[in-house]
């Protein structure tokens, strides 16, 4: 029920995302994004119950935000992009996205079961917290836009 939950918001919140990601500039919004994302990710580990409405909203917050995420991200590259090369770099970037995910999961799973069940949260909300600092960083020192 929690998946369904999370899904049905995350389908739900697409429009939404997508407007968000045309009124605000991508350099401004994506390192919040990727801030909220941390906190919610390191949030998880302390629900005690997984059939919890707490566990319910934590997960649905959690796919809005990877939603946003993503179409922030798009519209950022897509914006800086030139338009003779943009299929091909919108494909290598879909696939960098796919190598990642298996990644992930693939070291989540392994986390999981020899580290502890809260692992692959932490480990993810510690990956966002290195990328919102290199991210501020690159905005701040004028190299994304």
């Amino acid at each position: 029920m929690v998946a369904v939950t999370a899904m049905i918001s995350g389908i739900l919140s697409i429009p939404i995302a997508a407007r968000l990601s045309e009124a605000f500039k991508p350099s401004q919004s994506v390192p919040l994004i990727f801030a909220a994302r941390a906190i919610l990710s390191f949030s998880i580990q302390y629900i005690d119950n997984p059939n919890s409405n707490v566990c319910r909203l934590a997960f649905s917050l959690l796919i809005i935000v990877n939603v946003a995420l993503y179409v922030s991200l798009q519209a950022w590259y897509t914006r800086n992009m030139p338009k003779r090369i943009r299929g091909l770099m919108t494909q290598t970037l879909e696939f960098a996205k796919l190598v990642g995910a298996i990644l992930f999961i693939t070291g989540s799973g392994y986390a999981f079961d020899y580290i502890g069940p809260a692992s692959p949260f932490t480990i993810l909300s510690i990956a966002d917290a290195c990328i919102v600092l290199l991210l501020v960083t690159l905005v701040c020192a004028g190299i994304l836009k």
